[in-house]
């Protein structure tokens, strides 16, 4: 199996439908530690989506071959620090406390500007 290229990670998988059908696509990207979810097939590719597209850096998508009959599309993320799965981090906000009014009214204004 290929190792990807650094800052990378994959956004695809692609099966060669001459080599695996639905269920052993899923099966494979299932033993390789990937996202098993709906399989899309397009001419004699079978695609697995892991991420969407939208999260990458446009001029960074590349094909690597991971396996007999496996692509992967990988590419840069637009932010480096993105969490892999997606979901955003939410900054916890501080409370509010009666030994400290002026710092939690400031931490406030910063946020409102």
């Amino acid at each position: 199996m290929a190792n990807l290229p650094a800052g990378t990670r994959v956004q695809c998988l692609v099966f060669d439908r001459r080599k695996f059908d639905g269920s052993e696509a899923r099966s494979w990207a299932s033993a390789n530690g990937h996202r098993t979810g709906r399989t899309v097939t397009e001419g004699g590719q079978i695609m697995i989506r892991q991420e969407s597209p939208g999260r990458f850096r446009r001029e960074t998508f590349r094909q690597i071959t991971l396996d007999d009959g496996v692509l992967a599309v990988v590419a840069v993320p637009k932010r480096e620090d993105a969490n892999p799965q997606g979901r955003r981090r939410r900054q916890k906000k501080k409370p509010f406390s009666w030994n400290d009014p002026v710092g939690w009214l400031m931490a406030r204004l910063e946020d409102w500007e």
